[in-house]
């Protein structure tokens, strides 16, 4: 029995799929049925399909003198840090078994979030006046996070500004903060409103989140609608 794969090292990220192809030889004289078995991380997903097919198997018959090919489909966690990792698949009867290590190259990947002070997602505002709240800008992938650009969506009339526009890099686990100044159109009326501030960087990673807004009218807007 022998074991072998086209491509024993491929490299991806940590929400990649790594597909390779086996091809299990059974050089033996008689017929075989070849039982798969798995060595990998915790938390590392694993499964076996036939070559052109999606139907999942965990064994596979091999006539005498002949080969068939597999694909093991191996998927590495959300969270798994940047490195090289091994997985050794195992092809066994009852009188012979052969091993082939299979390398997976995890990039690291970057992901952003955003959060309001204390976490909260909501502000009070006046309209016609600006607004200051701070926002945490977080980086909880396993890369470095580069060139971050910062951008909202906000009713008509209304400004938000932020300081800075732009971050130049956020490594792996690390944040920073950003002031986002908001000033309601002078005219708004008493109520609730949706800010969305949205983050893209130059790595491919984005985020966004909601912010409510109650916006309370001015004195002297009060005074003006009194008379």
């Amino acid at each position: 029995l022998s074991l072998s794969a086209d491509f024993p090292s491929l490299e991806g990220t940590a929400n990649t799929q790594f597909t390779y192809v086996l091809t299990i030889r059974n050089i033996s004289a008689m017929d075989i049925l070849a039982n798969l078995k798995v060595d990998a991380p915790p938390g590392f997903d694993v499964r076996f399909t036939e070559e052109y097919g999606s139907k999942e198997i965990n064994s596979m018959p091999i006539p005498a003198g002949q080969s068939k090919n597999i694909s093991a489909k191996i998927t590495p966690p959300d969270n798994t840090a940047a490195g090289t990792y091994t997985v050794t698949i195992t092809a066994f009867t009852e009188s012979a078994r052969a091993q082939q290590s299979l390398a997976l190259v995890v990039r690291g990947k970057s992901s952003l979030s955003l959060s309001g002070p204390e976490g909260r997602l909501s502000v009070d505002a006046t309209a016609g006046h600006e607004k200051t709240i701070e926002i945490t800008l977080k980086n909880t992938g396993s890369a470095d996070s580069q060139g971050i650009r910062l951008s909202s969506s906000a009713p008509s009339s209304w400004k938000v500004l932020f300081d800075p526009e732009q971050v130049e890099s956020i490594a792996a686990g690390k944040d920073t903060k950003i002031k986002a100044r908001i000033t309601p159109a002078g005219n708004a009326l008493s109520g609730d409103y949706m800010v969305t501030i949205s983050a893209h960087s130059d790595d491919g990673a984005s985020t966004s989140q909601d912010f409510r807004v109650t916006v309370r009218t001015s004195t002297l807007w009060g005074i003006v609608a009194v008379l």
